[in-house]
């Protein structure tokens, strides 16, 4: 399992860097290394482990122009097999408000 997660961090850091060649790609990939925790809390219905919700809530509260890069960049989650509603329903069972209205540009 350690294995595939990290073959998901590099691969989604790679695909971020090459996917966002118009948008400042530091920040963008700094928000996405610290919820690779989260990846195998995706396709669960349970409440992720504490480190998934403690990456969000810091991703949300400290890096929220990051995380709307990574929602509004359009296929970007689609390339990983995850949908937008996935990824905000795990901020949601991990009871953590994450506010997209603050992000410019639509979903």
């Amino acid at each position: 399992m350690a294995t595939a997660t990290m073959i998901f961090a590099a691969a989604m850091t790679a695909m971020i860097l090459v996917s966002l060649q118009h948008v400042e790609a530091q920040p963008a990939t700094t928000c996405v290394n610290k919820l690779v925790p989260c990846f195998s809390a995706l396709t669960t219905t349970t409440k992720p482990p504490k480190d998934c919700c403690d990456s969000i809530k810091e991703a949300v509260e400290d890096e929220l122009p990051c995380l709307c890069t990574v929602y509004n960049t359009p296929g970007l989650l689609s390339q990983f097999n995850v949908s937008t509603a996935q990824a905000l329903n795990l901020s949601r069972r991990c009871d953590v408000t994450t506010d997209l209205s603050a992000c410019s540009g639509s979903l």
